[in-house]
């Protein structure tokens, strides 16, 4: 009953921590970068559009998510979990730099377009990584874990809010993109890491081909009552959480 577990085995400390710090390590850079742009496409959507613009962005941003987590889910189903995270990565990164592109260009439609793809990146990517971890960790690591690796995701946040507000005076608002674009590749980087210590999760081989071939997973709600109302939930927050992001945006401008 005492028995130590070996090191290499799957449920070794020695083997949930350096995942769980690679990918938390990964989480502070992703999240850093999400603050230059979080901030940085509010101010300048509501430079070209105002804060009048912001209702009719919003309602297309949950059609930008679902286009994004469809080509996430056929790329997951033919490239596999780590090739798709390197894709999706890269894409996310040239996507902000084209909008920094555009917007420089003085081409406005860019700044919506910026504004869709803020959420929809840090969604997908997020997912990612968090599905890594939930295919790595057993409950009793992950009961453990799970705090430290928000821990460090959380002090990225803080780190990116603290440099926009220091620097986006004195480099300019739009080159804020930039630094958020350059932070998706070292968030890649340690993600990639994380694998190459696991090796890459396989899919499981009992789930049924319906079941893989269902791209957003739409099946699932039909099978599973909790799912649903699950669904209900998050879309309940969603609605408080836009109701509530509108009217302070629009008192900010005002």
């Amino acid at each position: 009953t005492n028995a130590v577990l070996p090191v290499d085995s799957p449920d070794s400390p020695r083997r949930s921590i350096i995942p769980a710090v690679l990918i938390g390590l990964s989480a502070a850079f992703l999240f850093c970068g999400y603050e230059f742009i979080r901030s940085t496409a509010n101010t300048l959507f509501k430079q070209a559009y105002g804060k009048e613009g912001l209702p009719y962005v919003m309602a297309v941003m949950p059609l930008g998510v679902l286009l994004m987590l469809y080509g996430y889910g056929r790329c997951l189903s033919r490239f596999g979990p780590r090739r798709t995270l390197l894709i999706t990565s890269l894409l996310s990164a040239a996507a902000i730099f084209a909008c920094y592109a555009l917007i420089q260009a003085e081409i406005n439609i860019a700044r919506a377009v910026l504004y869709i793809v803020r959420e929809a990146y840090v969604v997908l990517i997020t997912e990612q990584l968090w599905s890594f971890l939930n295919s790595r960790l057993n409950v009793a690591h992950a009961r453990a874990l799970n705090g430290p690796i928000c821990g460090l995701g959380s002090i990225g946040g803080i780190a990116g809010a603290t440099a926009v507000v220091a620097y986006s005076k004195t480099l300019g608002t739009t080159t804020m993109l930039v630094f958020g674009a350059a932070a998706i590749l070292p968030a890649l980087g340690f993600a990639l890491l994380a694998y190459r210590y696991c090796g890459e999760p396989l899919p499981e081989a009992h789930a049924p081909a319906s079941a893989r071939s269902d791209t957003l997973g739409v099946r699932l709600f039909t099978r599973e009552r909790m799912l649903f109302f699950l669904l209900l939930i998050v879309i309940a927050t969603q609605v408080i959480s836009s109701v509530t992001d509108l009217a302070y945006q629009g008192a900010l401008q005002d």
